[in-house]
């Protein structure tokens, strides 16, 4: 639902750059896997990530930084923090990174997918994983909330206030995204190492 007297340039702007991030994401996914099958430097990130946590994790990036990309011109257009913006942008890569550091050992023990399993497959907990801990982040990206308004609404100040502390909403979704991460995780060290 729109915010009452948003401008409909400014929804379409958001709406046309989040599309175009997701589909990036799928484009570069697509054509990383064709390089990898070649060889190079690719073949072994998807080889230290397994295929399912070397895609997630290159979509989940993509997405982050075409989305700011894409949402840039709508966040000017609508007067938010854009260099703040792109300085979240820039954190939440270095976490995808160290994310990555963390996935490959993961998996190394995750049990693998299997076609046969269905719904139960234990091969499942790693790409939950990634997709708890990356995700919810990423879509700050794709619909612009790394870039938080210019002006902050007039009510009373309070220390709980998150327009205040736009980064505060990050790291809401962090430890959320961390919970269920966490219980994947969990999963898979104490049950398939």
């Amino acid at each position: 639902m729109a915010q009452q007297g948003a401008d409909p340039v400014q929804i379409v702007a958001r709406s046309v750059g989040a599309a175009l991030a997701i589909a990036a994401g799928v484009v570069v996914a697509i054509y990383a896997n064709w390089t990898a099958d070649a060889g190079g430097p690719l073949a072994s990130a998807r080889e230290a990530l397994r295929s399912e946590g070397f895609n997630l994790l290159l979509v989940s990036v993509v997405w982050l930084v075409a989305g700011a990309v894409f949402q840039t011109p709508a966040a000017l257009l609508r007067r938010a923090r854009v260099g703040y913006g792109w300085m979240m942008v820039a954190v939440l890569v270095l976490y995808h990174l160290l994310v990555a550091l963390i996935a490959v050992p993961v998996a190394e023990i995750a049990p693998t997918m299997s076609d046969s399993a269905g719904r139960r497959d234990p091969g499942a907990h790693y790409g939950a994983f990634l997709i708890m801990v990356l995700y919810g982040l990423s879509l700050f990206g794709v619909f612009g909330g790394v870039f938080p308004p210019l002006e902050r609404p007039k009510r009373k100040k309070n220390k709980d206030d998150f327009q205040a502390k736009p980064w505060m909403n990050l790291l809401g979704v962090a430890a959320i995204s961390w919970l269920g991460g966490a219980l994947a995780l969990i999963m898979i060290i104490f049950k398939f190492s």
